[in-house]
């Protein structure tokens, strides 16, 4: 969406000038944790067990260090693009490039470029394939050993598992031997699997072609199920070989337990689809599992699990298998559990992996399960890793282990997760409820728990179809418990034990309640809070001030409006009570200070926010010009925050807390090509605040645009998955946004649709371009400085989501553009519940006179009073400062008005410059009398000869005071 593409920009725009990034591994120990991570702003590179790789660039940094989260600095100064994982399972690597990080199956290295095929080798690293990883909390603790009913009839269906079918497929491939994506062999090798797969008796066997400046193929065949056929169970393995090997253990062992899988199961009725996949180009770097996985994921492709065989086959290996998995281990659990039951293999966990094709998987969201050879093959990647060295018999249990969990997977309910956990409040009992499944055959819900200390093992309650809740009571008072549940149906397959699990600490106490937020309203503070896991015997709420009790609450609001609290901080924490008068303990936890607003309605706030971003049309010094000419007269304070648009660490970062002691504030945000007010909260975005500011009293007025150069979009804010910015159409009445296109007609002409705004109400004059005026934010750009201008550059129009919202002015096409001609440009709510007048236009790039009346009368409005300037002195009497008009009508021809103001008499000179500097004209050189005074220029010099088209300044001075301001001559 386009929004959030500009926003990008800018971030890369800043990321271009920043120092590189830091690298952290981050710890996470719930999902608040995981929610606050989120919002620093990092970007996740991978999960890896306890928590996430991430890199922050200075500001993120600086945020992470003051969350109080578990974090550890990797690395300093790095850059994404020479960040690679390793995908050997050797040394060779490490001897090449410094390690970063290494646990278990991953091993983060940096290199010196990014990593390329080149010929036919390559040197084994994985490019960090992140683009769809999302922070998530998932607990680390490990799980007994089920004790759950064997599944019935798959012992029979796992004795089918051949050792001569699992020889006879791997000496095939072995015969294709150096099998590099690209190579002679490798396609020999596909074309074999293609009709091995038609063999075995699939009808739907897919060649699926990818290009990464080589061309690949996977060999996909597919077995479509016949009750929940849009739920996948993925099976794979690569077929790909180093150049130099006939690749019998790596990969052909993993690519014919994927063939004899698809063969044993390939008469059985599947309720979910099943995938086989032989991978091609995983040694250059999981190439083709990451445009498998990625499209899946585009696609919105259910994919239940991916079970991944790679190197399965090394003699040296009996009774043992690694087993990797991805932040939800429970299919891996399975594996382990099925695997003894079934095949006499023990899996033992271990933690993730980035080195095989799962990982492409698991990147994109998927759960994943991996299997490997436990002592691991000394002919790895050599001319002897062939079928001399593979031991049959322990690659056969090992297909078998495998083969019993795709097939519970496919088989059974889809997995069932958990949606909340309830203490009953005495400390031995919780209500597990969870999300309903759908199943055609569903017999019953099983919900398991167990003691996360390892005491007592597993243990069960049955619930009957219908019900999606239950009460396990018998639990121990302070020992921490863990519940997963598992649907079963009526032919006993049962869905996967472990998946989602959750934990709960039973107390008699209630748990404090979480995320106390203290916040100000006028001449009051609210204090709200959450909670995760609820009590059934909760009563009320304690409210605590400076460690004082203050009041309670039965909701999870408390508002505090005594009056002792006047303007000073003060700090709140919350404590839950329940019916016996048990209170949650509060010691040590975080508190949340703020203080009360004043919203003073004679105060006005007025705020800068115009800059000139990378692109942009925009002026800040224009913006403030403005501003103090539309409010001279009002009591009002000056704030520029124009830096934290563009450095979200600058020490000008606007907050509510800048705003409260205001009645009104008035924003100007006239950057162009860039949304100054919506952005992120993390990078200075103020749209939720100024919603909140309105929601406590505050009066509101913004004027600004948000456009681009070129093309036409429309931003839908009802269908934003923004959620930052529900404001527009929760607070401001904007359903959506159209950016009408601003073109370059010449290197230096500038030319935009936009060339006023009519009024619909008498209060408001109209508003016609201002040339000099939009020239001056114009020719601010950093790369093109105009000369030229014709209406005023990034325009937008909206549209409106309630009739309770006024609109003030439209469109003024210069063409008559239907599109555009009479589309809402400004509109206000003057409700009971809040005020505010926006304006979508950069009224400083128009008429002067009326861009300033304008914005006293949207004051004016809500204040619900006149327009009549405070501590300023009526129209009939002197004004109270000078002020020189901007010319009308501007561009002129022949003639323009100049109007201005005198407080005081005194020797007046109003001179008319070239942009030279050269006198063209004088126009005034007297002494006049106090009040407003009015001249004509005819576009004529002193010698009484008519000057050229173009721009022309024009200058008053009296006495100290001088001003000057722009003109357009055109002929």
């Amino acid at each position: 969406m386009k929004q959030g593409l500009l926003t990008l920009a800018v971030l890369l725009t800043i990321s271009a000038v920043a120092a590189a990034d830091d690298l952290y591994k981050v710890n996470l120990f719930s999902p608040t944790e995981a929610q606050t991570l989120t919002n620093t702003g990092v970007e996740p590179l991978l999960w890896v067990d306890g928590g996430y790789l991430v890199l922050a660039d200075e500001y993120a940094s600086a945020r992470l260090e003051n969350t109080g989260l578990d974090f550890l600095l990797l690395a300093s100064s790095v850059s994404k693009e020479r960040l690679a994982l390793d995908g050997r399972f050797d040394d060779t690597n490490t001897r090449r490039y410094p390690v970063l990080y290494e646990t278990q199956g991953i091993r983060l290295l940096l290199i010196d470029s990014p990593p390329k095929v080149t010929g036919a080798e390559h040197p084994g690293l994985v490019p960090l394939l992140s683009e769809n990883v999302t922070i998530e909390y998932h607990p680390t603790h490990m799980a007994p050993a089920l004790s759950s009913p064997s599944i019935a009839g798959l012992d029979t269906l796992v004795d089918k598992v051949s050792p001569d079918s699992l020889l006879a497929y791997v000496a095939a491939l072995q015969s294709f031997p150096g099998r590099w994506v690209g190579t002679v062999n490798n396609h020999g090798a596909r074309d074999w699997l293609y009709h091995k797969f038609r063999d075995i008796g699939y009808d739907s066997v897919v060649i699926d072609t990818f290009v990464d400046g080589y061309t690949g193929y996977n060999v996909v065949a597919y077995k479509p199920g016949t009750i929940y056929p849009e739920r996948q169970v993925v099976v794979g393995g690569h077929f790909d070989a180093v150049s130099n090997s006939p690749g019998a253990d790596d990969n052909g062992s993993g690519t014919a337990g994927v063939l004899e899988v698809a063969r044993v199961l390939k008469d059985l009725v599947s309720p979910a689809t099943l995938v086989f996949i032989a991978f091609d180009a995983e040694e250059a770097g999981l190439v083709g599992a990451h445009h498998f996985a990625s499209t899946a994921y585009e696609n919105g492709d259910r994919i239940l699990l991916m079970q991944n065989m790679d190197m399965i086959g090394n003699w040296e290996n009996d009774y043992y298998a690694a087993v990797h998995y991805g932040p939800e281990d429970a299919y891996a659990q399975w594996w382990n559990d099925l695997g003894q039951k079934y095949a006499g293999i023990t899996g033992i966990m271990s933690g993730g992996s980035a080195r095989s094709d799962h990982y492409a998987f698991q990147q994109n969201g998927y759960d994943v399960c991996f299997c490997i050879e436990e002592d691991f093959s000394n002919y790895y990647h050599s001319e002897r890793d062939s079928i001399q060295y593979i031991s049959f018999d322990y690659m056969t249990r090992m297909v078998k282990a495998s083969l019993a969990t795709v097939y519970g997977a496919s088989q059974g309910p889809e997995p069932t997760t958990i949606k909340s956990l309830v203490q009953v409040g005495d400390g031995q009992s919780v209500v597990v409820s969870w999300e309903p499944i759908e199943c055609y055959n569903l017999d019953h819900y099983r919900v398991g728990y167990y003691r996360t200390d390892g005491q007592d093992g597993n243990q069960y309650v049955d619930i009957i179809p219908g019900n999606f809740s239950a009460t396990v009571d018998g639990l121990t008072e302070g020992v921490e418990h863990a519940f997963y549940v598992q649907a079963v149906d009526k032919d006993g397959f049962a869905s996967v034990p472990y998946y989602g699990e959750i934990t709960v600490t039973p107390s008699v106490c209630p748990d404090p309640p979480e995320n106390v937020l203290a916040m100000p309203l006028k001449e009051a503070i609210r204090v709200t809070w959450e909670r995760t896991i609820r009590e059934l015997d909760l009563d009320h709420y304690v409210v605590y001030r400076d460690g004082d009790s203050v009041g309670i609450a039965f909701d999870t609001i408390y508002i505090d409006g005594d009056p002792i609290i006047g303007l000073d901080f003060h700090s709140y924490v919350a404590a839950a009570v329940d019916l016996d008068g048990n209170r949650s303990d509060t010691t040590g936890l975080k508190q949340s200070v703020a203080r009360a607003g004043l919203l003073d309605e004679n105060r006005i706030l007025a705020v800068n926010r115009t800059c000139r971003h990378t692109l942009d049309y925009a002026d800040e010094a224009v913006s403030r010009e403005f501003l103090f000419e539309a409010l001279d007269g009002y009591d009002f304070d000056y704030y520029s925050d124009t830096a934290a648009t563009t450095d979200p660490f600058a020490e000008q970062q606007f907050d509510l807390i800048d705003m409260i002691d205001y009645g009104t504030m008035v924003i100007a945000a006239e950057a162009g090509r860039y949304d100054d007010i919506g952005l992120s909260p993390i990078w200075n975005g103020i749209i939720d605040t100024l919603s909140y500011y309105v929601s406590m009293g505050g009066r509101l007025i913004i004027f600004g645009r948000w456009g681009d150069k070129g093309d036409c979009d429309t931003i839908d804010y009802m269908d934003n998955y923004l959620p930052y910015d529900d404001s527009y159409h929760n607070v401001f009445h904007i359903e959506r946004r159209t950016l009408t296109p601003t073109y370059e007609a010449e290197p230096a002409t500038l030319v935009s649709d936009l060339v006023g705004a009519h009024s619909l109400m008498s209060d408001y004059p109209d508003l016609p371009f201002d040339s000099a005026l939009t020239l001056r934010h114009s020719s601010a750009n950093y790369y093109t400085f105009y000369t030229q201008v014709g209406g005023v550059a990034c325009a937008t129009f909206v549209d409106l989501t309630s009739d309770n919202a006024e609109v003030i002015y439209t469109y003024d096409s210069r063409d008559n553009i239907a599109l555009q001609e009479g589309k809402p440009v400004a509109w206000r709510y003057l409700g009971e519940d809040y005020r505010y007048v926006w304006f979508d236009i950069p009224l400083s790039a128009f008429d002067r006179t009326a861009a300033v009346n304008a914005l006293r009368q949207a004051l004016a409005d809500i204040a619900g009073e006149s327009t009549d300037i405070p501590n300023n002195q009526q129209t009939d009497e002197l004004p109270g400062a000078f002020v020189l008009h901007q010319n009308h009508p501007n561009p002129f021809n022949p003639n323009t008005i100049i109007e201005y103001q005198l407080p005081r008499a005194g020797k007046v000179n109003l001179t008319v410059f070239n942009l030279l500097g050269q006198k063209v004209r004088t126009l005034v050189d007297e002494q006049q009398s106090a009040g407003t005074q009015k001249v004509n220029w005819d576009g004529a010099n002193d010698a009484g000869h008519k000057v050229a088209t173009g721009l022309y300044l024009y200058r008053l001075q009296v006495g100290d005071h001088a001003e000057s301001r722009k003109m357009l001559l055109l002929k």
